[in-house]
C-alpha cells in the first residue's frame, strides 16, 4: 500500500505538537468501577479480530489485577449483565505516532481505550500505574517480582477524565545494553519502543544484509578501499559472526551510485517481504574504516570534525538523503535512523530528508562537567536541529557494571533531556550496558522522561526511595543517591585520568581512576546509610529489595577496597613514600577484598575495572619509592605471607628482586638495541627513545592495527605463568583496546592450541601495566603418541590492539614473564 509524504509529515508534526502530554478532560459521569469488594464490576469487550498481542496484553493486565485485587476482569465480544464495559478499540497509526492512546467515557458505564497495536498496553499501564497504584521499580538486571509495589486494593475505580497520551520521544526509546535481562517488568512494563533498527552499527543487516552476500558474494562496488584495496567482509553469516561485529567493521562506500542503487534495492525487497517494517537502520560499521577511494578523499576534502575525526558527513549524509527520498515514492512513512557519530557527527550543509532521524553520539554526563565541553556539545545540537526534522540521541549511561560506583545524575538526566527535547529530541537509546538495585531508578527516570519530559526528578526520586523501602527508610536512601549525585560534581574528579577524555564522545567506559575522588570514610558513611535502610524497611518485600541494594553496595565497596580507592591520589600517582607504606599495609584487606569479588557470578565487570588488573596496576604505584626503607620493610611482610594471590605476591618478590623468580624474557626492558626485535617482534616496530618506562628506549608500534608478538618464551606442562608490559597510548579517543592471544606451542613449532583473554580499554598519556596469567594445559600427546617432539615447550603471546586510529600510535617497555610455581608454597 502506497502512502503519500503529507501523512507522514502531518504523524511528525502532530507528535511533536502533543508529545509527552497526558491531556485529561473530565466529564460528568464520575467514575467508572473496574473492582468492587475484591470482585469484577466491569468486562472487556473486544472484537473477534482482536490482534493476538492485545489478547495477551489483556491477560497480562489481568495478572496484575489479580495480584492487587484478587480478581480478574471477563474478556469477551459481548456485555455481560450488570458489569460496566471497558471497549478496545485497535487502529492502525504510523511509526511515529503508535504510542499514542485514548482513554474515553462516552456514555455511563462504559470506558473506550483506542490506540494501536502497541499502545493499548501503555493505556492498560496507565490504569494500573495511576488508578492501581502499581509500581514497577526495575531493581536491577537479577530483580524479579519483589522489585513490583502491590498494594493489597478491594477496589478499582477510573475517574471519568478523558485521557490522550502521546510520549515526548515516539520515534524511539530504546535502552541499549539491556538486552539480557529477561525479568517480567522490564521486558513488559516499561514504556519502551525499539525499532528493528535498534542497537545496531551494522549496515550489514538492514541495508547490505550479511544473510545475502556472505561469505562471498559482496557486490564489489559497494566496498570501501582501504589501504589502497578493497575490503571484502569475511566469514560466513552466522548468528554469532552477526553478534561479534564481523560484518560491522566497515563502511561502504558513499560516493558510489552503485552504493545508493543497492541499498534503495534491499530496503524494497526487505519492505516486500515485511510491510509491518516501518524503521529502516542507516548505521554504519563501528569504529572507522571508511572508504578512502579517490572520490570519497576529494569529498572530504581534508577536513576533520569538531571530535577530530576525518569528516565522512558530507558524503554518508548525501547518499542516507538519496536512500529515503528514493524509498519514500513507495513507502512516505517509513522512518531512517542514522548515526551521527565520529566520522559523520557533524551535519552537512544541507537539510536531511523529513524521514531521516540522525541519533547524535556523545556523552551526556561530559556537559555537565566541562563549559568548553558543554558549549561546544550544545553547538553541535543546535546546528542538527536546523538541518533535520527530528533528532535522536545515542547516550553513555552505564552505572556500577562499569564505573563501580553508583551514577545516579538524577538531575542533570532530567535537565539534558528536556533541553534536548525542546530541540527536537524524539527517539534515545542510552547505552546502560545492564543494571543493578544499586544503581538506583536511573533506568526509571529515563522511562519516565522518555513518556512525559517534564517529569519532576526530585519528586520522583522521593517516590521511588518510599515505595522501594518504605517512608522512613527511603529517607536514608534518598541521602545514599544525593550522596553519589554529589559525588559527580566533586572537584577531584578533574584530577582522574577518567577526567582527561572529557572531549572525547564518551567517556572510557571501566577506567576505574574515576573511583579516585572517593575520600577517607566515603565509603563507611554510604555503609551506615544503607544499614539504616535495612534496619528500617517496613514489610518483608522492601526488606529484601533494601537487602539487595545493600549486598550490591558490599560487592562495590570489597572492589573499591581491592583497587586501593581512598588511598591512590585522584592523579593516579602516590604522594610519597609514606603514602606508599599506607597502601602496602592495605593490601592483605585489598587482596581479601578482591577474591570475594571475584567469587561474585552474577556481577558482570567490564574493561579495565576487572579487579585483579586495577589491583596489579595501583600496586605499581610504589615502584618509585622502592628504594625507601618503610616500604622495603612492608614488601619484605607482603613476601613471606603465603595467603595473598600467587600475582600479589610474586610481583613483591620481584621489586625485593630475591632471585626466587626469574624473568623468562631477556632485555625485557628493550636496552639491548641488538635483540630489541626478539621481545617485541612488529613490522611496524620501531626502537624509540621519545617514552620510556624503564631505561631510555620502548619499542613504538606505528601505526597499531595489526597483531604485536611477543617472544617465544620457555614453558612447561601444568604450570602458571604471570605475562606483564607497560603500553603507552600517547593520545587517544577513549575507545582504545588491547586484548591478549597465548598460544602455547610444541616442541615442532606447532601451536597446541590458543586461547584469548577479554579485550580491555586503555587510558591515554600514561604508562600503564598490563597483565595476564595463565595456565599452560598438560594435554599428553606427547607420551600417548610416544612423541617427544609433541611436548608442549615453549608459549608465544599475541596482544591485538583494537579500535586505533589511523595515526594513532602504541608504545611497548618492560616485558616480564614469571613462572608463579617457582613460588614456595
Amino acid at each position: 500500500m502506497k502512502h503519500v509524504t503529507a501523512l507522514l509529515r502531518a504523524t511528525l508534526l502532530v507528535a511533536i505538537a502533543v508529545t509527552g502530554c497526558r491531556s485529561t478532560r473530565s466529564l460528568p459521569a464520575g467514575a467508572i468501577l473496574l473492582v468492587k469488594d475484591n470482585q469484577p464490576s466491569a468486562a472487556f469487550v473486544v472484537a473477534s479480530d482482536l490482534p493476538a498481542k492485545v489478547r495477551g496484553d489483556l491477560k497480562t493486565f489481568n495478572d496484575e489485577l489479580e495480584r492487587s485485587t484478587g480478581c480478574r476482569l471477563p474478556v469477551g465480544r459481548r456485555t455481560e449483565p450488570g458489569l460496566n464495559r471497558v471497549v478496545i478499540r485497535v487502529e492502525e497509526m504510523p511509526w511515529a505516532q503508535d504510542d499514542a492512546f485514548e482513554i474515553a467515557f462516552p456514555e455511563a458505564g462504559t470506558m473506550r481505550i483506542k490506540g494501536s497495536e502497541r499502545s493499548v498496553w501503555w493505556a492498560l499501564m496507565h490504569i494500573l500505574e495511576k488508578h492501581g497504584r502499581i509500581t514497577y521499580l526495575l531493581g536491577g538486571n537479577r530483580s524479579n517480582r519483589t522489585w513490583v509495589d502491590y498494594p493489597a486494593s478491594a477496589i478499582l475505580r477510573v475517574p471519568a477524565r478523558e485521557v490522550r497520551f502521546m510520549p515526548s520521544l515516539p520515534v524511539e526509546r530504546r535502552f541499549s545494553g539491556s538486552g539480557g535481562i529477561n525479568h517480567i517488568e522490564f521486558r513488559q512494563f516499561h514504556y519502551g519502543k525499539t525499532s528493528p533498527a535498534a542497537g545496531s552499527h551494522n549496515i550489514a543487516l538492514d541495508i547490505f544484509p550479511a544473510k545475502k552476500y556472505a561469505p562471498d558474494k559482496w557486490p564489489e562496488a559497494i566496498l570501501p578501499t582501504i589501504g589502497g584495496k578493497k575490503l571484502f567482509p569475511e566469514g560466513a553469516y552466522t548468528k554469532e559472526n552477526v553478534r561479534s561485529g564481523v560484518f560491522s567493521a566497515w563502511s561502504p562506500c558513499f560516493s558510489q551510485q552503485a552504493t545508493v542503487d543497492i541499498a534503495v534495492e534491499n530496503v524494497l525487497e526487505r519492505l516486500r517481504a515485511d510491510p509491518s517494517v516501518r524503521c529502516i537502520g542507516l548505521n554504519f560499521g563501528d569504529n572507522g574504516h571508511m572508504c578512502e577511494c579517490a572520490d570519497c578523499t576529494n569529498a572530504c576534502g581534508g577536513k576533520r570534525n569538531s571530535l577530530g575525526y576525518r569528516d565522512y558527513s558530507e558524503p554518508y549524509w548525501k547518499w542516507a538523503n538519496d536512500v529515503a527520498a528514493r524509498v519514500a515514492h513507495e513507502h512516505a512513512d517509513v522512518i531512517f535512523m542514522g548515526s551521527a557519530y565520529r566520522e559523520q557527527t557533524a551535519p552537512p550543509p544541507f537539510r536531511l530528508h523529513e524521514n531521516i532521524c540522525p541519533a547524535l553520539c556523545f556523552e551526556s554526563l561530559a556537559v555537565y562537567l566541562n563549559d568548553d565541553v558543554a558549549a561546544k556539545r550544545w553547538k553541535l545540537v543546535d546546528e542538527w536541529s536546523r538541518k533535520s526534522t527530528m533528532f535522536g540521541f545515542h547516550d553513555y549511561y552505564p552505572g556500577v557494571y562499569q564505573v563501580v560506583i553508583p551514577k545516579p545524575c538524577f538531575r542533570w538526566q532530567a535537565d539534558f533531556y528536556g533541553k534536548m527535547h525542546a530541540k527536537g529530541l524524539r527517539a534515545a537509546g542510552p547505552e546502560m550496558c545492564d543494571f543493578t538495585a544499586l544503581d538506583g531508578p536511573r533506568q526509571r527516570l529515563n522511562d519516565a522522561l522518555f513518556r512525559d519530559i517534564t517529569t519532576d526528578p526530585d519528586a520522583f526520586m522521593e517516590n521511588w526511595c518510599a515505595v522501594a523501602v518504605g517512608s522512613e527508610a527511603g529517607r536514608h536512601l534518598r541521602e545514599f543517591y544525593r550522596f553519589w549525585e554529589d559525588y559527580w560534581a566533586r572537584p577531584e574528579l578533574k584530577q582522574t585520568n577518567w577526567y582527561s577524555h572529557v572531549h572525547s564522545i564518551y567517556m572510557p567506559l571501566g577506567d576505574i581512576s574515576c573511583t579516585l575522588a572517593l575520600r577517607k570514610g566515603d565509603l563507611d558513611h554510604c555503609h551506615a546509610l544503607l544499614e539504616m535502610v535495612v534496619a528500617l524497611a517496613d514489610t518483608p518485600e522492601r526488606k529484601v529489595r533494601a537487602e539487595e541494594i545493600m549486598g550490591d553496595f558490599r560487592i562495590c565497596r570489597d572492589i573499591l577496597t581491592a583497587v586501593f580507592a581512598g588511598i591512590v591520589r585522584p592523579n593516579g600517582s602516590l604522594e610519597d613514600a609514606a603514602n606508599a607504606v599506607e597502601l602496602l599495609r592495605a593490601v592483605p584487606d585489598a587482596d581479601g577484598a578482591l577474591k570475594r569479588a571475584s567469587a561474585v557470578k552474577n556481577i558482570r565487570l567490564h574493561g579495565g575495572s576487572e579487579v585483579k588488573s586495577s589491583l596489579m596496576r595501583h600496586l605499581s604505584l610504589v615502584t618509585p619509592f622502592l628504594d625507601d626503607a618503610g616500604v622495603k620493610t612492608e614488601l619484605a611482610e607482603l613476601a613471606a605471607d603465603r595467603t595473598l594471590t600467587k600475582e600479589v605476591r610474586a610481583q613483591t618478590m620481584i621489586w625485593l628482586g630475591n632471585g626466587e623468580l626469574v624473568n623468562l624474557v631477556p632485555n625485557g626492558s628493550l636496552e639491548d638495541a641488538a635483540t630489541a626485535n626478539e621481545v617485541v617482534n612488529h613490522k611496524y616496530g620501531t626502537l624509540s627513545q621519545d617514552h620510556s618506562f624503564t631505561g631510555s628506549r620502548s619499542m613504538m608500534i606505528d601505526p597499531p592495527q595489526m597483531w604485536i608478538d611477543f617472544g617465544l618464551f620457555p614453558v612447561s606442562p601444568g604450570k602458571t605463568y604471570m605475562f606483564s608490559c607497560r603500553a603507552f597510548i600517547p593520545e587517544g579517543k577513549g575507545e582504545e583496546r588491547l586484548r591478549f592471544l597465548v598460544t602455547p606451542r610444541r616442541a615442532t613449532g606447532l601451536n597446541a592450541k590458543y586461547w584469548t583473554f577479554p579485550a580491555r580499554r586503555y587510558s591515554s598519556g600514561i604508562w600503564q601495566l598490563v597483565s595476564i596469567t595463565f595456565t599452560i594445559p598438560d594435554d599428553k600427546m606427547d607420551t600417548r603418541l610416544n612423541r617427544p617432539d609433541l611436548r608442549i615447550d615453549h608459549c608465544r603471546v599475541r596482544l591485538l590492539p583494537e579500535c586505533f586510529e589511523h595515526d594513532g600510535k602504541l608504545y611497548i617497555d618492560d616485558v616480564q614473564v614469571y613462572c608463579l610455581d617457582d613460588l614456595a608454597d
